[in-house]
C-alpha cells in the first residue's frame, strides 16, 4: 500500500511516518516549507505547501491511503494569526481533499483535534457532543473537518476523521505543556505554570499511531472517532506526577491567571474507537512521562 502523509515534519507527522514505514508500507512524506528533514525514516520525502493544487495533484497520484496531518498546531499561536490557521487548515484541507477525490484515493484519514468540542463539561465527551470551539485553531480544525466531509461525500473515497485529545511523547514541542514541564525538571525545578486547574485527557503518540494504522487497514465510507485515553488529570497533578517520576521534591506553582478561551475540562470517550477498530491505549500516562524523563 502506498501512503501519503501530509504534515510529516511535525510532531505527529514524524511519528506517523516512522510507524507507517515500520509497518512495511510505501510512504510519501510531505513536509511543510519550514520543516527540517526527516532522519532515519525510509520514505520518499517532498517539501511543499498543501495549498499548492498542482503539487498536491502530483504527490497524490497513485496513492492508496492519505493521512492528512498538516497544519500549525498551537492554540495560543492561533490567536496571534487566525488568518494563517484558517488558510492552512481550511483552504489547505480543501486542496488536499479535492486532489484525493480526483485521484480516486481509496482511504483518507483526517487528523483533526478535540479542540473542536470547546468545553467538555463534567461528562466524557462523545463524538456526538456539540462542537463549539473556543479558539481560532479549534475553529479552523472544525472547518477543515467539514471541508473533508463535503468534498469526499460525493466520491467513493472512504473517510475517517480522528479527533485526538492531548497527544504527547518523544520529540514534543518545547512550548507545549509537557515540554515546558520537562524543561523545568531538567533545571531541577520548581515547576511554574500559568494555570494548574484545567483537566485534560492525555494520549501517548504511540497509541495514536496504532489507531491510525488500524484505520488505514480497515476503511469505512465515513466515521468519526475520538482518540483519547478516557481519563483526565489536572495540569497541577500532571506536574506533580512528573516531578515525582524525576525523583525531585514536589514543588509546583501557579504564576498567572487563566485565559478567557481556556477549556476547564475536556475528557474523551473512547468507546467508538474500541467498537470500530478494536483499539485501546496501551501506554499509561505515568509510563509515558517516565520514559520521556529518562530519555
Amino acid at each position: 500500500m502506498k501512503v501519503l502523509i501530509t504534515g510529516a515534519g511535525g510532531f505527529v507527522g514524524r511519528h506517523l511516518s516512522a510507524c507507517v514505514c515500520a509497518a512495511g508500507y510505501d510512504v510519501v512524506a510531505l513536509l511543510g516549507p519550514p520543516d527540517a528533514p526527516l532522519e532515519g525514516i525510509e520514505a520518499s520525502v517532498i517539501q511543499g505547501d498543501i495549498r499548492d493544487a498542482d503539487l498536491m495533484d502530483k504527490v497524490i497520484a497513485g496513492v492508496d491511503c492519505l493521512i492528512h496531518a498538516a497544519g500549525p498546531p498551537s492554540v495560543a499561536a492561533s490567536f496571534a494569526d487566525p488568518a494563517l490557521f484558517a488558510g492552512v487548515h481550511v483552504q489547505g484541507t480543501a486542496t488536499v481533499m479535492h486532489a484525493a477525490a480526483k485521484a480516486g484515493v481509496s482511504n483518507v484519514i483526517h487528523v483533526s483535534s478535540a479542540e473542536v468540542y470547546g468545553g467538555g463539561g463534567s461528562t466524557l465527551v462523545r463524538e456526538d457532543h456539540i462542537c463549539a470551539p473556543l479558539s481560532p485553531y479549534g475553529s479552523a480544525k472544525f472547518g477543515a473537518e467539514w471541508m473533508a466531509r463535503a468534498i469526499l461525500a460525493a466520491s467513493d473515497v472512504a473517510l475517517t476523521i480522528l479527533r485526538p485529545f492531548s497527544l504527547y511523547g518523544p520529540g514534543q514541542r518545547m512550548d507545549s505543556l509537557i515540554g515546558t514541564i520537562l524543561m523545568q525538571l531538567a533545571d531541577g525545578g520548581p515547576v511554574q505554570l500559568r494555570d494548574l486547574s484545567p483537566v485534560r485527557d492525555y494520549l501517548h503518540i504511540a497509541d495514536f499511531c496504532e489507531l491510525v494504522l488500524a484505520a488505514s487497514t480497515s476503511p469505512a465510507k465515513f466515521r468519526l472517532l475520538n482518540a483519547c485515553s478516557g481519563e483526565g488529570i489536572s495540569v497541577g497533578q500532571l506536574a506533580e506526577a512528573a516531578m515525582a517520576a524525576a525523583g525531585l521534591p514536589v514543588d509546583v506553582r501557579q504564576d498567572g491567571p487563566d485565559r478567557p478561551a481556556d477549556i476547564s475540562r475536556l475528557i474523551g470517550c473512547r468507546a467508538a474507537a474500541a467498537a470500530e477498530l478494536a483499539w485501546k491505549p496501551r501506554v499509561s500516562l505515568n509510563a509515558g512521562i517516565t520514559s520521556m524523563i529518562s530519555a
